[in-house]
């Protein structure tokens, strides 16, 4: 609170008549947080081309601002302490990301690049993977970036349409 005060600046008894309640303001820095990353990752697959490409791009782009930020990661998506708004069902507006990511992999079914099944089930499944790449990234900074680089090539590789081509 004392590094939130310089910066704004203001004095505790001030920040905390703003938001009411230290759960409050480590609520709304976590709704505010999690804006960001979503942002980011929406810019991050405005130019793709192609329901793969979009998948590609977003763990690209998850795992990027993961590492960039490590210390908001822990808070939005490792720790269980942090209070939750239960307008967003307990997690900070989750359904908006994995809604595009199901999204993603439904239309990539259709289109063929993936075998048909359930798109929920395969965007869980990616993101989990994507998001133990994160997280190893986070918890462990010794591990080599170009590792984790080419973890989430082997990810996307199997995710793309010519790994169907002789299994069909």
């Amino acid at each position: 609170v004392a590094g939130l005060c310089l910066a704004v600046p203001c004095t505790p008894p001030s920040l905390y008549h703003h938001f009411g309640s230290v759960n409050q303001l480590i609520l709304t820095a976590c709704e505010r947080e999690f804006a960001l990353f979503r942002e980011r990752l929406a810019a991050s697959v405005a130019a793709a081309a192609s329901p793969q490409d979009r998948i590609r791009q977003r763990g690209r782009a998850y795992l990027d601002w993961g590492l960039a930020n490590p210390g908001a990661y822990r808070v939005l998506f490792m720790s269980v302490g942090v209070p939750r708004s239960p307008r967003h069902g307990g997690v900070p507006a989750a359904g908006a990301g994995l809604a595009a990511l199901v999204d993603d992999v439904r239309e990539a079914m259709d289109v063929g690049h993936l075998d048909a099944g359930d798109p929920m089930a395969l965007a869980l499944a990616h993101w989990a993977a994507v998001h133990g790449l994160t997280s190893l990234g986070v918890i462990n900074p010794e591990v080599p970036r170009g590792v984790l680089d080419a973890a989430l090539e082997v990810l996307a590789h199997a995710l793309s349409p010519q790994r169907g081509a002789g299994h069909r």
